[in-house]
């Protein structure tokens, strides 16, 4: 999580904060967490998160046909991740 911009109103004294957040998990889970923001003139805030990753869709199937019973078939493939 990173600080991106910080923007303060003054007419309506409102703070405006942009976070960058990078959410890749590898596997699926459930955290929970707090984002506390402090400010120099003693106010503190927290916002509570939840990160959710849920498994992934089915994005191809691969069928292999077979050549009979008791008969060896080999099928060669290659599987690439777009994500490393």
């Amino acid at each position: 999580m990173e600080l991106v911009e910080k923007e303060w109103d003054q007419e309506s004294r409102i703070v405006t904060l942009i976070f960058n957040v990078v959410f890749a998990p590898s596997k699926p889970m459930r955290n929970e967490a707090t984002v506390v923001i402090q400010c120099t003139s003693g106010g503190l805030w927290k916002f509570p998160l939840v990160f959710i990753a849920t498994e992934p869709e089915v994005d191809d199937v691969i069928n292999i046909e077979a050549v009979g019973l008791n008969k060896e078939s080999i099928v060669g493939f290659k599987l690439t991740s777009q994500t490393r």
